[in-house]
């Protein structure tokens, strides 16, 4: 009976050290570990938006060829009242293209059973 009680007593002993010790530094793992996560995060958001083709309204990394095309993609864009994405199907056609060649939107007529349209 007294052996009961005192195995009982160091358990609970033991269990209280344990969460009393334990539970604190978990919780301060934690919350050091979500500061660091949102830390990156902001930090690649930050950084991230240099890598956009499109920035502040203005094209980048576009070559110049493709920017020949920017007054065509313009009026039509205006035409059809999607101006906002003017940069943004310059920046395609560079995709497309590479930058090269007099068609940059690669619409020379490949179909999908032709050779170009798989090279």
């Amino acid at each position: 009976m007294i052996r009961q009680a005192v195995e009982l007593k160091v358990k609970t002993t033991v269990y209280s050290t344990i969460l009393k010790v334990l539970l604190p530094f978990l919780l301060v793992f934690g919350l050091l570990f979500t500061i660091v996560f949102f830390l990156l995060m902001m930090a690649d958001q930050l950084t991230g938006e240099q890598k956009n083709p499109v920035q502040g309204g203005k094209a980048t990394n576009v070559s110049k060829e493709v920017l020949r095309y920017k007054s065509t993609v313009k009026k039509y864009t205006k035409e059809y009242g999607i101006t906002q994405y003017t940069d943004v199907i310059l920046a395609i056609m560079m995709q497309e293209s590479g930058g090269r060649g007099d068609d940059p939107m690669q619409a020379s007529g490949a179909t999908r059973f032709s050779i170009s349209a798989f090279a």
